[in-house]
């Protein structure tokens, strides 16, 4: 009477119940599992490869901060530079996936 009113059930499950819902896959599960799942596995990638991620930025940044003057006013130069830059982007990157 409680599954067609809507209503909260009062009492427990009795066993024979409990086996037929196994049998049939109805299994209480957490809707939140695979959330959490997903977000301790980006943790944990987090902690293996941040620190190869931080330096291979830093590298990164102090690349293109040390650009030199020719570098700058050079149109081919500047392309090299930025393809560089936009290649070693992206293999920090990679390193998640």
């Amino acid at each position: 009477m409680a599954e067609e009113s809507g209503q909260e059930k009062t009492e427990e499950p009795t066993p024979k119940r409990l086996k037929d819902a196994k049998e049939k896959g109805d299994i209480a599960r957490s809707k939140e599992l695979a959330t959490t799942v997903s977000l301790l596995a980006a943790a944990f990638g987090a902690l293996m490869l941040g620190d190869t991620a931080a330096t291979v930025m830093m590298d990164m940044m102090s690349y293109n901060f040390a650009l030199d003057r020719q570098a700058a006013f050079d149109p081919n130069l500047m392309f090299q530079h930025l393809g560089h830059s936009l290649k070693e982007g992206m293999m920090s990157v990679a390193l998640f996936f």
